[in-house]
C-alpha cells in the first residue's frame, strides 16, 4: 500500500497537476489581491462597472474561438505522437490567423457601436469611452491562444510560468493603473498582463519551428468533426466570465458586491480541478492516438481520487473556517457569509464535472463533452439565484 502510494505521489501526472496548479494559485493570490484593493479604490458603483466591463469583453476572444484552443491542444499532442509535426505548424498558423482576423472585426464593431453598449449594459450612454479598453482587451486576449499551444507540447513547466506571469503581470498593471488613473486604465491592464505572461510561449512557439515550413491537411475536415462541435462547448466554459454581468441585471449592488467577493475565493477553489483537467486532456488524447482506451480510463480514474480526498478537506474548511478568512481578509463583507459558503462549497462539487469534461474533450466525445458543461452552467446558475 505504501509502495502504491510513493507511485502516485511520484507520477508524473501529479507532478504536472501539482505544478499548474502551484503557478495558478499563487496567481490567484495576485488576482485576489488586486480585487480587493480596485474594490476599495473604486467604490460599489466604479467596481461594479469595472466587472461588468470585464465580464463582457473577456467574452470576446470565445465568440472568436471557433473551437481553436481545443483543437491545437487534441491535435498537436495527436501529431507529435504521430511523428507528424509539420501538420502541427499548419494547425497553428490556421487557428491564429482566424481569431487575429476576428478579434480586430469584433473590437472594431463593439468601438462602433460604444454607446449603445453603454446604455444596454451600463445603463449610461456616458459610460461608453470604457468600451475602448474592453475591445482592447478583446484583440489583446488573442496572445491566450499560445497557452494551448505548450499544453499540447506537454511543457507543462512552461504552461505554469506562463500562467503565473499573466496573473500577476493583469494584478500588478490593474492596480498600478486603476489606483492613478480609474477604472478605463485597470481595464487596460489586462491586455498589458496577457501580453507579457504569453512572450515566453511565443518564444518557444518561434524557437520549435512553429511559424516556418508547414504541411497542409484538410482542416476544414478537423473544423466539422472536432472544432465547432468543440466552439460550443467552449461558450459553455466561458459562462464563468459571464455570470457577475448577468446577475447584475437582477439584483442590487451591494448582493452583486458579496457575491463578487465570494466568487474571488470560489475561482481560486476551480484551479484545483482546472489544473487536473488541464494536465488530463494532452495525456488522454496521446492515449487515444495509441489505441489506450483503457489506460486512459485508469488515469481519469486516479484523477478523482486524488480530487476526492480534496474536496472532503475543503468542505470542512469551508463549514469552519469561512467567517474566520472573511473576517481577516474583508469584515465588510461578513453579511454575505452565506453568500460565501454555499457558493465555495458548490466549486468544490462541480470540480468533478470539470475533470470529467477534460476526459471527454480527450476522448472526443464531443455531446458527452457539451453536456457536462451544460449541466455545470445550469447547476452554477440556479445555485447563484437561490444564495442572492
Amino acid at each position: 500500500m505504501k509502495a502504491k502510494l510513493k507511485s502516485l505521489l511520484q507520477s508524473d501526472l501529479l507532478i504536472n497537476s501539482g505544478m499548474i496548479f502551484s503557478a495558478s494559485f499563487f496567481g490567484a493570490l495576485f488576482m485576489f489581491v488586486s480585487n480587493l484593493v480596485l474594490s476599495r479604490v473604486f467604490g460599489p458603483a466604479d467596481f461594479g462597472m469595472y466587472k461588468t466591463v470585464l465580464g463582457l469583453f473577456m467574452f470576446v476572444p470565445a465568440l472568436v474561438d471557433f473551437g481553436g484552443s481545443a483543437t491545437l491542444t487534441k491535435y498537436i499532442a495527436e501529431f507529435l505522437a504521430k511523428k507528424e509535426e509539420r501538420k502541427i505548424n499548419y494547425l497553428v498558423r490556421f487557428f491564429f490567423s482566424v481569431k487575429v482576423t476576428a478579434s480586430f472585426v469584433v473590437g472594431g464593431l463593439a468601438y462602433l457601436f460604444r454607446s449603445e453598449i453603454a446604455v444596454v449594459f451600463l445603463k449610461d450612454a456616458s459610460l461608453a469611452y470604457l468600451v475602448l479598453p474592453g475591445a482592447v482587451l478583446a484583440v489583446f486576449a488573442v496572445f491566450e491562444l499560445s497557452k494551448p499551444v505548450v499544453t499540447g507540447f506537454q511543457k507543462f513547466k512552461l504552461l505554469s510560468v506562463s500562467n503565473f506571469l499573466s496573473a500577476g503581470a493583469i494584478g500588478v498593471a490593474s492596480v498600478v493603473l486603476g489606483y492613478y488613473w480609474g477604472v478605463y486604465w485597470a481595464i487596460v491592464g489586462w491586455a498589458v498582463g496577457y501580453f507579457i505572461g504569453n512572450l515566453i510561449n511565443f518564444k518557444f512557439m518561434v524557437d520549435w519551428g512553429l511559424f516556418r515550413k508547414v504541411e497542409r491537411f484538410d482542416i476544414m475536415s478537423v473544423l466539422r468533426r472536432y472544432s465547432l462541435p468543440m466552439y460550443g462547448m467552449y461558450l459553455l466554459n466561458m459562462f464563468n466570465v459571464v455570470i457577475i454581468p448577468v446577475l447584475s441585471l437582477f439584483f442590487a449592488p451591494v448582493l452583486i458586491g458579496y457575491y463578487g467577493f465570494a466568487w474571488t475565493f470560489y475561482a481560486g477553489i476551480l484551479l484545483i480541478p482546472a489544473a487536473l483537467s488541464r494536465v488530463l486532456f494532452p495525456k488522454i488524447s496521446e492515449l487515444i492516438g495509441r489505441n489506450d482506451l483503457r489506460g486512459a480510463q485508469n488515469i481519469l480514474k486516479k484523477i478523482f481520487l486524488y480530487y476526492s480526498i480534496i474536496v472532503l478537506v475543503g468542505i470542512v474548511g469551508v463549514l469552519f473556517l469561512s467567517e474566520f478568512v472573511v473576517m481577516s481578509v474583508a469584515p465588510m463583507y461578513l453579511p454575505g457569509l452565506f453568500i460565501f459558503k454555499v457558493l465555495n462549497i458548490t466549486g468544490l462539487l462541480l470540480g468533478y464535472l470539470f475533470i470529467l469534461n477534460g476526459y471527454y474533450n480527450g476522448t472526443g466525445q464531443v455531446k458527452k463533452s457539451i453536456l457536462s458543461m451544460v449541466i455545470y452552467n445550469v447547476l452554477l446558475l440556479i445555485v447563484s439565484f437561490w444564495i442572492m
